[in-house]
């Protein structure tokens, strides 16, 4: 790939996806093409904190997210749950 402009992705974009989620902390991204505040992202889902890359803080390069935070398409974030269970997000 010589840059982002060239990039073409051919298929069904699926309208939702489920994810497992485990007690404790877990590394995932986000997959719908949708941006949504990470209270919304996660309603229904019992969470205790969402972290997510912030590059202005050094030395890990985590940012404790607020509800009203942007969850956007292809970036990781760590969720941290109270309990197992099953994230589903929608297109």
């Amino acid at each position: 790939m010589i840059s982002e402009d060239n990039l073409t992705i051919a298929g069904k974009i699926p309208s939702s996806i489920s994810i497992q989620l485990y007690e404790g902390w877990n590394f995932v991204g986000y997959p719908s093409l949708i941006d949504r505040t990470v209270g919304n992202a996660l309603n229904g889902i019992t969470y205790e904190q969402v972290e997510g890359f912030d590059e202005s803080v050094p030395p890990y390069y985590l940012k404790i997210l607020a509800d009203s935070d942007l969850m956007t398409a292809g970036d990781g974030y760590w969720i941290r749950v109270t309990e197992d269970c099953e994230w589903v997000v929608y297109n």
